[in-house]
């Protein structure tokens, strides 16, 4: 009977202690994900996506254009360290309303008037969101206008 006992417990407790391990190795980081994009434009940097995490920059190698009802798919790369040395960007970056906004809200009409957009993802623990932003400041809320400039500039400054 011992035997049958231990035997049993062997055989449920083994793939607990796996699933457990499993878990583990699917938790992901905290990211931010910023991009730009035009519709109406040529080249390789009409679709421009960078996921930043604490260690490293990375871009998305298949430059295609957000989809605006969900979270970004894409297909990262990892950059020289020089490019997350000159970065000035983070998390902390994020203005604390956009933070409230809920998730998928697009401010504007992005890309309507082909004046392009920019795509932002958070994830942060178990808070996980995104927003589509109008280019065309007058579309926006005021609060978003410094946080749209500086994500701007630091897609400019990593594709020089």
């Amino acid at each position: 009977m011992f035997k049958s006992n231990l035997t049993f417990l062997s055989i449920v407790l083994i793939p607990i202690l796996f699933m457990g391990c499993d878990k583990e190795k699917l938790k992901s980081s905290d990211y931010l994900i910023f991009g730009s994009f035009y519709g109406m434009c040529q080249g390789e940097q009409c679709v421009e996506t960078f996921k930043l995490t604490k260690d490293f920059l990375y871009e998305d190698r298949k430059d295609e254009y957000p989809d605006r009802t969900n979270f970004f798919d894409g297909d990262f790369e990892k950059l020289d360290k020089k490019f997350l040395d000159d970065l000035d960007l983070s998390i902390a970056d994020i203005p604390s309303e956009l933070l409230e906004t809920e998730s998928g809200k697009i401010f504007g009409c992005p890309d309507c008037a082909d004046g392009g957009g920019l795509f932002i993802e958070y994830k942060s623990g178990k808070t996980h969101k995104f927003w589509v932003i109008d280019n065309m400041k007058y579309q926006v809320p005021e609060y978003l206008h410094p946080f749209m400039d500086k994500v701007r500039a630091e897609i400019t400054k990593i594709n020089e």
